[in-house]
């Protein structure tokens, strides 16, 4: 097993060693920079609606595209990039260039790879090694775009090895410790919270409009009921001030 110095178990170390993975993929593996539309907008819905979670769960913390670095048994660097990570834990990591596995409070719960057949910048079946046999990760969502192919593993942790989760009655595959299910809508996969599909940008903008548009329409209808309101006050007045007149010259 190679020895490790002191230097090599502190943030600094792990953030260097980020800098130098990204100039060699630069380099040696520009491919890893391209991402097909599919794979962008998936990544999209993913994170806001998991930043909804995350909003009522200050345990959540919602990842995208974050270099995760951990040692394997003979202290060499391993390194995976999911395209978006949900980590549970009460303490905030400290993050910024990297995930530093042994300098976290928690380890990744959730990792989830979007998989187009115009992209092959990563190589799949060893990130799903990585999250099964090293990072032990104990949910692995994989979904191809193109295919509209939606996969959810989770970690068997007495095998050790993912096993397929199949979907409930209504079709949909949960994660119950996080409330939370995913099924295919619009060729897109969405989410659940507590039984409630999470609303995604243009979803919100849409329900604003139409909440403008509501609020504008009750607002005539209040003004027009105001003016009539206004209107029958001073006619009851002006009926009452013609009564006394006709009171006043009767007498």
């Amino acid at each position: 097993m190679k020895e490790l110095s002191s230097y090599q178990t502190t943030p600094m170390y792990f953030a260097d060693a980020a800098e130098e993975y990204l100039e060699y993929l630069k380099e040696k593996h520009p491919e890893h920079f391209m991402e097909s539309v599919a794979q962008a907008t998936q990544r999209k819905i993913t994170v806001a609606s998991l930043d909804l979670v995350a909003a009522e769960r200050p345990d959540v913390h919602v990842y995208s595209e974050l270099l995760v670095q951990w040692r394997d048994a003979e202290n060499e660097m391993r390194r995976v990039v999911p395209d978006n990570m949900v980590v549970v834990a009460e303490k905030k990591p400290k993050v910024s260039t990297n995930f530093a596995i042994p300098i976290q409070p928690a380890r990744p719960f959730v990792v989830f790879e979007y998989v187009s057949k115009s992209n092959s910048r990563k190589d799949y079946q060893q990130s799903y090694d990585k999250y099964e046999a090293e990072l032990k990760v104990p949910y692995y969502l994989l979904f191809y775009p193109d295919a509209q192919e939606l996969s959810l593993f989770k970690l068997n942790k007495r095998r050790g090895k993912y096993i397929s989760v199949h979907p409930d009655d209504a079709g949909r595959y949960a994660i119950r410790e996080l409330d939370l299910t995913i099924a295919l809508v619009d060729e897109w996969a969405r989410y659940w919270w507590k039984g409630q599909l999470l609303p995604i940008p243009t979803e919100l903008k849409a329900e604003l409009v139409q909440v403008r548009k509501e609020n504008v329409t009750l607002h005539k209808v209040i003004g027009d009921q105001t003016r009539l309101i206004g209107d029958q006050t001073r006619l009851i007045a002006d009926m009452e001030a013609e009564l006394e007149r006709l009171r006043k010259s009767a007498g």
